[in-house]
């Protein structure tokens, strides 16, 4: 039957490496550095929040997206992968294919996926090291044990540098022969259609940025429910009563201070002419942040060109509506969105997260049902340090990070060694650390931070 043959598939995917998460308090001196590099941002970001929010509110806001950084700062310390660039690849407007790029057999993909239910391919950047890492950490730790297979699609920079380091490590990262670039996503998805429906055959082929947290359990059980894998189009989808076409004349003047491209690029991205789509309402589509496409219709999207200045989300919209007559089984799945400009707090109940900080992962990761989250603070110059760890952490290393990090000093640990002494000190106090029990799963998601992707 068509569902033991799913549930086969599943088995068949059990082979996932375990990955451990993490949560520090930043220092001082990380606090004093992520305000100085946000502080480019923080103009543009106040004149979007106090469209319907207070000042205080907005700042905030502010304060909880510094610490995003502060903590991000942390986190690039303690990773032990190298960040090599290499080795140098020339690359096209348009791909002459949407398949890998040979980079070596030490970097190519490995991913199987013949037996996949849905086939993941999430668009991302060689700049976007931070927010793969905390995929792999966090929702997609155990992608196998749902029937997912997955990679990520990365452009090849100007410079021709692709992340050869992380590539060898997690051998999970397709290079598309593009150029990098915004306009360059189009292609990515693109070659995560052809990867998904052609190469894979998966089931269903879902399309994800590099800034979401999607719950896997619940989206494919959320699919089973929808019958057959036939003109399935499951997201979150734009009411089009609501989602007017953007225009160029109907994005306010920029702010005293503020560039007219800063303000442009930071409001719509995506603004079309008349000439290029005269309509003034697009057809229902689901917000590209993340979709799914049952086999049939992925391999439309896979052979699709297109001529306009028009975001994946709603070609492919249109495409559907086109090829389907508007016939599809259409599959809402409960999102968490800044819409409109209107920002939406984390629910429970929703099994997608969209325009996350990478940070932000790790704090719904902890708050999961099923994640044994541990917790252990402490006082340190008259400021608390607060830790959390799931199951897969390292104690000893964690503990040497962050002993030497607040540069702690324990209780007879003297001399040249005194930081790994006080890092074993630490490392005995955490191993005795108890589970921390989560109310629900947006318990440590501050309210409002669904804004800072």
């Amino acid at each position: 039957s068509l569902s033991g043959t799913m549930q086969h598939a599943v088995v068949a995917l059990l082979l996932a490496t375990a990955r451990a998460a993490r949560v520090a308090t930043p220092t001082k001196d990380d606090r004093i550095q992520a305000q100085q590099d946000a502080a480019g941002t923080q103009r543009i970001f106040a004149e979007q929040c106090r469209r319907d929010r207070s000042e205080a509110t907005c700042d905030t806001h502010w304060a909880r997206w510094v610490d995003m950084r502060a903590r991000d700062l942390v986190r690039r310390r303690s990773y032990n992968e190298p960040v090599v660039m290499a080795p140098s690849l020339s690359s096209n407007d348009v791909p002459l294919s949407y398949d890998h790029v040979p980079c070596g057999e030490t970097l190519d993909p490995i991913t199987k996926c013949d037996e996949a239910v849905v086939a993941l391919g999430v668009v991302s950047a060689s700049t976007n090291q931070a927010h793969r890492s905390a995929i792999r950490e966090t929702w997609l730790r155990a992608p196998g044990k749902f029937g997912v297979a997955y990679r990520f699609f990365l452009g090849i920079p100007g410079n021709g540098l692709i992340p050869a380091a992380e590539m060898s490590i997690h051998r999970d990262i397709h290079i598309v022969n593009v150029t990098e670039s915004y306009k360059a996503t189009w292609h990515k998805v693109r070659a995560i259609f052809h990867w998904g429906a052609n190469t894979c055959g998966a089931w269903y082929v879902l399309r994800a940025n590099d800034d979401v947290y999607l719950r896997l359990e619940a989206t494919v059980a959320g699919l089973y429910k929808a019958g057959p894998p036939s003109r399935v189009y499951a997201g979150l989808f734009v009411d089009p009563n609501t989602m007017h076409v953007p225009r160029i004349d109907t994005i306010p003047q920029a702010p005293e201070g503020i560039s007219d491209d800063d303000w442009t690029r930071a409001n719509k991205a995506w603004v079309v002419s008349r000439a290029e789509y005269p309509a003034d309402r697009y057809p229902p589509f689901a917000q590209g942040n993340a979709y799914i496409l049952s086999r049939d219709l992925a391999k439309h999207v896979a052979t699709m060109t297109s001529s306009r200045p028009l975001p994946d989300d709603v070609e492919v919209g249109l495409l559907i509506d086109g090829v389907t007559g508007g016939n599809f089984v259409r599959v809402d799945v409960a999102a968490d969105y800044a819409t409109e400009g209107r920002w939406s707090p984390c629910r429970p109940e929703s099994a997608w997260h969209f325009n996350l900080h990478p940070e932000h992962m790790y704090d719904l990761h902890s708050a999961e049902p099923d994640v044994l989250w541990y917790e252990y603070g402490f006082e340190v110059d008259g400021g608390r340090v607060l830790l959390g760890w799931d199951d897969r952490e390292d104690l000893d290393a964690f503990a040497s990070l962050v002993a030497s990090d607040h540069g702690l000093v324990g209780e007879g640990c003297h001399g040249a060694a005194a930081d790994t002494c006080a890092g074993g000190r630490l490392a005995a106090a955490l191993r005795a650390a108890p589970v921390v029990s989560s109310p629900d799963r947006c318990s440590r998601v501050p309210e409002g931070v669904f804004c800072c992707g």
